[in-house]
């Protein structure tokens, strides 16, 4: 009987120690993650420059607060790429692209 109580409140102490030790995610981060969302939408639904002219829009806002270079910049960029591709501008697909791929090799650079 005993051994099972004491199983019983490891199990409690652990389990209350496990929820209180995770952190909740940052509100602007989820709210910048929504703001991207929109555009997304758009595109599904085949409004390519809608979905442009709503990620110019949260990538403004995002910018502002995060700085030039952030976890979102990568993202933003090839959503872009992705919108020109659909607008049939492929030059300046090439050009996000490679953009993506400098921004997201600075921020997740073994140097960093």
């Amino acid at each position: 009987m005993q051994n099972k109580l004491t199983l019983l409140l490891a199990t409690i102490l652990l389990t209350t120690s496990l929820s209180l030790s995770q952190t909740k995610p940052d509100k602007n981060i989820l709210k910048f993650e929504q703001s991207l969302l929109k555009p997304e939408e758009s595109f599904a639904n085949g409004d390519y420059k809608a979905a442009k002219n709503a990620l110019i829009k949260a990538k403004k806002k995002i910018t502002a607060k995060l700085g030039a270079q952030n976890q979102f910049t990568a993202t933003m960029l090839l959503m872009e790429a992705k919108y020109d591709l659909g607008l049939g501008m492929p030059k300046d697909f090439e050009a996000n692209i490679q953009s993506a791929l400098r921004a997201s090799e600075k921020l997740n650079s073994e140097n960093s």
